[in-house]
């Protein structure tokens, strides 16, 4: 059975507990713990010690310990090849993940880093592209039978069913009392998505037909990429570790929709970051790799994540964070779909 944890739900873990356990299983006496106003899966904290300061993980009851110290495996396997994962410090036992007094935890290298708030320039890109590319090679010798698919086919979604979720959007904007500004553009971008799936099959087919699938990461998101005050790629977190395609994750985050709304040169800072990629994996990897933009575009076109957030049938709180990444997504799909061919025009001839 895998083992779960029993440690407080989030929000739960205080200070004074963390203290204990790393003077407990760490050998860190007196440390100073500051709980961090961040985190999802975890409580998250700093913790400044004799030795230095460190991050500590809190895990909640619901989580598989099992498969968060995989995961941190993963990661240690990624930092040894070369991409910037900061490292776990094992406990006094050599464990990834101590339990002690009913919390369990695992404690980190502290990075004096952040994620940006810039569109991604060329240098990131490289930056992203050597880090994803050595993670990528790492990864490869896992065996994907161990690990669990990606649940989300969006290189074979309905265009039926995603335009019927559409029109549910459309009715439920026209629904709202006294619409302003934002509610009227959000629905003339979720009109312009029912149209552009028209073309969805036409997109889907032209992928090819077996895409490569290994353990990747699976969120090599902006917010998982942590940059220092010289825009050096200080580290990359929070692996997950699914199976899928690697020239997906690759284009993801490449092509991700604030660098393509935003950037005058996002087509050119892709591609840096697809030839620094090429550098670190083997050649079977390359082949498709002019299919990135074509996956990080479907990925795109396939989800109507962000004002289904605002106007759906289950609402989530954030709103201003949701309608930011909505009108990115709506405005990165319009100049994807219509680049497309020049797009991968571009990167056949500097893969050739």
């Amino acid at each position: 059975m895998p083992e779960s944890s029993s440690s407080p739900s989030p929000g739960e873990v205080s200070a004074e507990q963390i203290t204990a356990v790393l003077a407990d299983r760490y050998g860190l006496a007196d440390a100073r713990v500051e709980i961090l106003p961040l985190g999802t899966e975890t409580d998250n904290a700093v913790a400044d010690t004799a030795r230095g300061r460190v991050f500590v993980k809190a895990y909640p009851a619901r989580a598989d310990l099992d498969v968060m110290a995989g995961r941190i495996a993963l990661m240690e396997l990624g930092r040894a090849a070369g991409s910037p994962f900061p490292a776990v410090h094992p406990d006094r036992e050599g464990a990834l993940i101590t339990r002690h007094g009913g919390v369990a935890l695992s404690v980190w290298d502290w990075v004096d880093a952040a994620s940006l708030d810039t569109p991604y320039a060329a240098q990131h890109a490289r930056q992203i592209g050597t880090g994803l590319g050595r993670l990528h090679t790492a990864l490869a010798t896992c065996p994907a039978s161990a690990y669990r698919p990606n649940k989300n086919r969006w290189w074979e979604a309905s265009a039926e069913a995603l335009t019927e979720r559409g029109e549910r959007l459309l009715e439920l904007i026209d629904v709202v009392p006294e619409p302003d500004e934002d509610d009227l553009r959000r629905r003339e971008q979720v009109a312009e998505r029912i149209a552009q799936l028209r073309g969805l099959p036409g997109v889907q087919a032209r992928l090819p037909a077996a895409p490569r699938e290994q353990v990747v990461h699976f969120d090599a998101t902006g917010a998982n990429l942590l940059w220092d005050a010289k825009e050096d790629l200080k580290a990359i977190i929070d692996l997950q570790a699914r199976v899928a395609f690697p020239t997906w994750e690759l284009g993801r985050v490449l092509y991700e929709p604030f660098t393509v709304a935003e950037s005058p040169n996002w087509r050119a800072v892709a591609v840096d970051g697809v030839l620094a990629y090429t550098q670190e994996v083997p050649a079977e990897a390359r082949a498709e790799l002019v299919y990135c933009a074509r996956m990080a575009l479907l990925h795109n076109l396939t989800s109507w994540f962000g004002v289904d957030s605002l106007y759906g049938d289950s609402q989530l709180p954030g709103r201003s964070i949701y309608a930011r990444f909505w009108d990115l997504r709506a405005q990165a799909a319009g100049r994807m779909l219509a680049e497309l061919d020049d797009i991968e025009d571009e990167l056949r001839t500097v893969l050739a």
